[in-house]
């Protein structure tokens, strides 16, 4: 049994903490755990007598943080930490923070980007993705970096396949000795309610939620559950997230059906409500690098339509057969996805009984995994004591990470780079920062994206 601890921890930068993903983790730390949210300073390594660089549209070669206070443990949102005797990161993704950085944000980056690390061997030796990794694997190998948790097994697996293409040697090799798996958790919803709920006969509830209406397929969903609620009047539908453009008229939305209702982005508080009371999800999403919506989905004891295959290819690790109908994109044409996705959620709207043992089975689940809170806190304290336990070293510097003799290092604060950001999305009108980060060294499907890869 793992023994309780008592200490404060570092938990930051705050502008790369996750809505959801790290909400749960503030605001159900493990026992003894307080977690001091803090934004950080930022340092940036870019190529040398690079113009006016600006970290979303110019490829650097790096990014570190450092903290304003001094705990025992860091636990970092990605990002290797600066000047810290001990720290984990947690990461959902792999090619986000040691391949691309923010500039991966820019649409721009993306056909370059596909094409050096779908080349044999990896990016060439002078290429900024490569030279971008040597300086971020030399900083994860450090003595201070204790442990690297990633969400899922399917992304540790891509990492690891990354690193040994790339021969990426011994800095590699101990990136992957100190990598686990130990994604998000949920605390399930009462199994009292959950029961009470799919008892009440007044009607099945469908959410749809997601920032990002491109990524997440908005347009689509919205298509799909106007169908629905044609043909299913007394059932209740809600899209939560961004509108897809073409529904923000006044005209296309008086069109739509009554029992459908667009409420725009919402207060987070608002959202679990609404999965409190929700049936199923509709979750047609083309890419997720893990999806906490699902998590908090079947914590809420809802069932789940959503995608599987081609971007989803982690989804058993959070939801299997028994609790979603899919629609496997690696089969079924993406002409045809949209009748797909709509005969699955048509499916469980009209037979209760196959909606209701879904949802049942997803809040079991999770109740008795690692995706519930109490079972993840224990794990997450294990990995913290192993962390005070390993011999005391020196933080990680600046200079033990320069690779080249010549890098314009630019520091900037959260509030800067967030500043960056605004001016980057306004620049190119950017409505949500998003991307598909389903790259593997195989090749690809050449079809495209209808997401804003920036």
């Amino acid at each position: 049994m793992t023994t309780p601890i008592s200490l404060p921890i570092a938990i930051g930068p705050g502008i790369d903490l996750h809505p959801g993903i790290h909400s749960t983790l503030l605001t159900s730390p493990p026992p003894g755990v307080t977690y001091l949210r803090h934004d950080a300073s930022h340092l940036f390594f870019f190529p040398p007598g690079a113009a006016f660089p600006d970290v979303y549209t110019t490829a650097h070669w790096g990014e570190f943080v450092s903290f304003p206070v001094q705990t025992p443990i860091v636990h970092s949102a990605r990002w290797p930490v600066l000047n810290a005797p001990a720290w984990v990161a947690d990461m959902d993704d792999f090619g986000y923070p040691l391949l691309g950085g923010r500039a991966l944000f820019h649409e721009r980056a993306w056909p370059r980007f596909r094409a050096e690390i779908g080349r044999p061997g990896g990016p060439l030796p002078n290429d900024p993705i490569r030279i971008r990794l040597i300086h971020m694997l030399r900083a994860y190998a450090h003595p201070s970096c204790r442990a690297i948790l990633f969400g899922t097994q399917v992304g540790l697996a891509r990492a690891a396949k990354m690193l040994t293409d790339f021969e990426a040697g011994p800095d590699g090799e101990t990136f992957l000795r100190k990598s686990q798996v130990l994604g998000p958790a949920m605390p399930p919803l009462a199994a009292a309610r959950v029961h009470k709920k799919w008892e009440d006969p007044s009607g099945t509830n469908v959410i749809f939620c997601g920032v990002g209406w491109q990524l997440k397929n908005g347009l689509l969903a919205v298509r799909v559950m106007a169908k629905m609620a044609a043909k299913h009047p007394t059932a209740r539908f809600i899209y939560v997230g961004d509108t897809p453009p073409h529904y923000r008229n006044t005209e296309e939305r008086a069109a739509l059906p009554p029992n459908l209702r667009l409420v725009g982005q919402v207060p987070r508080s608002h959202v679990q409500t609404l999965f409190e009371g929700a049936h199923i999800l509709f979750h047609p999403s083309q890419s997720e690098s893990f999806g906490m919506v699902l998590l908090e989905a079947a914590a809420a004891g809802l069932a789940i339509v959503c995608a599987q295959g081609r971007g989803m290819e982690h989804l058993h690790e959070i939801v299997d057969h028994r609790g979603a109908l899919t629609v496997n994109r690696d089969v079924v044409p993406t002409l045809d996805e949209e009748q797909a996705f709509a005969a699955q959620l048509d499916t469980l709207i009209t037979d209760r009984a196959i909606a209701r043992a879904k949802g049942l089975w997803n809040h079991a689940r999770v109740e008795s995994s690692l995706l519930s809170t109490t079972n993840r806190n224990a794990a997450l304290t294990a990995v913290y004591q192993n962390a005070l336990s390993a011999p005391e070293t020196n933080g990680l510097t600046e200079q033990q990470l320069l690779h080249h003799s010549r890098v314009e290092c630019v520091h900037m604060t959260s509030r800067q780079v967030t500043e960056a950001e605004v001016e980057f999305r306004e620049r190119f009108a950017v409505e949500a920062l998003g991307f598909r980060m389903d790259v593997e060294t195989r090749p690809r499907s050449p079809e495209p994206v209808s997401a804003p890869l920036t």
